[in-house]
């Protein structure tokens, strides 16, 4: 059962591929590239996968479930409205500052939620070339609480996050960072084994989803 997790990152994007306990990584320069590869098996991507109107339900299901198994509820953003990813596309030079000024006094989107929309749209694009294909939003810090509790707040960028998170994927892979992609931050490297976690949850059926019941996107699975 080959499954397949997903994470951005700045020249493009890290796959781990779970077959069982046996894992490895490719690397990609566009999430296209990533399809025409992987594109058969269950794919799970830390990534928004569809827009709306206002703040996105799923956003805020997902932030509330952090909070309650003991995470940092800051580390799920919320996405961008379909306007924002509209402006955006007229025009991508169009800066943070300037496009939440033309918002006047609506909720503005966060920087850090701004920077992902290139990547949104990149995901967005190709779906809609691969109709059947089977990607579904994750998000590695629900992944990672769901596999270990005891992680907590610990962030993955400090030594004992890294390495929480590490012994938390050692139970469930046969993990050897030695063999993931050259120059890929190891915090991509973990998020994109993490998804692959709940890609295999999807495939056998045992996966949870926020909000609950929620059976297309938007929504996360865990």
């Amino acid at each position: 059962m080959r499954v397949v997790g997903v994470d951005g990152w700045k020249r493009g994007w890290v796959a781990a591929v779970a077959d069982g306990r046996s894992l490895a990584w490719t690397a990609h320069a566009t999430f296209a590239d990533l399809l025409d590869v992987h594109g058969t098996s269950t794919v799970a991507v830390d990534m928004p996968i569809a827009t709306t109107d206002g703040p996105r339900e799923v956003d805020v299901a997902g932030q509330r479930w952090l909070r309650e198994h003991g995470g940092s509820w800051s580390s799920i953003f919320l996405a961008p409205t379909t306007a924002t990813v509209a402006a955006w596309e007229g025009d991508p030079n169009h800066s943070h500052a300037a496009a939440m000024a033309a918002k006047g006094d609506a909720p503005g989107t966060s920087i850090q939620a701004w920077y992902l929309i290139p990547k949104m749209v990149e995901v967005r694009d190709a779906l809609a070339t691969r109709p059947d294909a089977r990607v579904v939003e994750a998000h590695p810090e629900c992944s990672f609480r769901m596999m270990d509790d005891r992680i907590g707040r610990t962030s993955k960028k400090t030594g004992r996050g890294a390495g929480l998170r590490i012994r938390a994927l050692a139970r469930e892979f046969d993990l050897d960072l030695a063999d993931a992609p050259a120059d890929v931050p190891v915090d991509d490297v973990l998020d994109a084994a993490a998804v692959a976690w709940t890609a295999a949850r999807v495939e056998r059926g045992e996966h949870v989803t926020l909000p609950e019941g929620a059976t297309r996107a938007p929504r996360i699975v865990i």
